[in-house]
């Protein structure tokens, strides 16, 4: 079985029949992945950080497409728009 994309699969495990008719019961999760990233907007000339608090900027991943982000605030809808926050970065997963 081949798990989705952005799923970490459950580990192998071993089952032992001993007894005919016995029902085995497991609770398996396949977990998203998480890769936590730190963007900081830095000059390109000396390498300092820009401090712009508020600023909002988009992703894209390897096939051109803009990275989503699922919140726990509102789980029916990912986000496509981040914002750096006070401390001018953010980290989102």
């Amino acid at each position: 079985m081949k798990v989705p994309e952005r799923y970490k699969p459950v580990s192998d495990f071993q089952v032992t029949i001993t007894e005919d008719s016995k029902i085995l019961h497991y609770d398996l999760e396949d977990q998203v992945l998480k890769s936590p990233i730190k963007i900081v907007k830095k000059d390109k000339e000396t390498g300092e950080m820009i401090p712009r608090a508020g600023a909002t900027f988009k992703t894209k991943d390897s096939l051109g497409q803009y990275v989503e982000q699922a919140t726990e605030e509102i789980p029916s809808q990912n986000i496509t728009v981040f914002r750096f926050n006070d401390e001018r970065r953010i980290i989102y997963y």
